[in-house]
């Protein structure tokens, strides 16, 4: 098995990314996590797609989106042609139902398909999921999704 270690981009210096990146890859971080947020799914915004197109031209690193909104297929739509982006990971809360057609779309268009789950989420259904084949990975978040400043559950 191979170890990659990926970096969160949500609290690096946005007005001076570049060379936020190019530190991460002088470090060899193996991937970058990107955080998109509506607002409404979760009570935070997150980062748009015209610049995650520029982060992708800056930098050769691949990009795991993980997408926190109410309208996965439509905001997975807004990124699915930036280049880095290897791999899109969604929140099964809220969409249980609607998760075959998401994934399908994002696998038809070469990405790898990822599960979040957090603290709320049904381990049953993720549990379907993952056998049915459509999922590559899951995430499991021991914090709410879009809330600052929390502790790691369980304590």
């Amino acid at each position: 098995m191979k170890t990659t270690f990926g970096a969160s981009i949500i609290c690096m210096d946005h007005l001076n990314f570049e060379q936020e990146l190019r530190f991460l890859e002088e470090i060899n971080i193996d991937t970058l996590h990107l955080d998109v947020m509506d607002g409404e799914f979760v009570p935070r915004y997150g980062i748009y797609p015209e610049i995650v197109e520029e982060m992708s031209q800056k930098s050769g690193l691949p990009m795991d989106l993980h997408i926190m909104t109410k309208n996965p297929l439509f905001t997975a739509r807004q990124f699915i042609d930036i280049d880095n982006i290897t791999h899109i990971s969604v929140h099964i809360n809220g969409n249980e139902k609607n998760f075959n057609e998401i994934s399908d779309f994002i696998r038809e268009n070469d990405k790898l398909v990822g599960i979040v789950a957090d603290l709320d989420s049904n381990v049953s259904e993720i549990s379907n999921l993952i056998s049915s084949g459509n999922a590559d990975s899951v995430m499991f978040m021991g914090i709410l999704p879009g809330v600052l400043m929390q502790h790691h559950q369980p304590d």
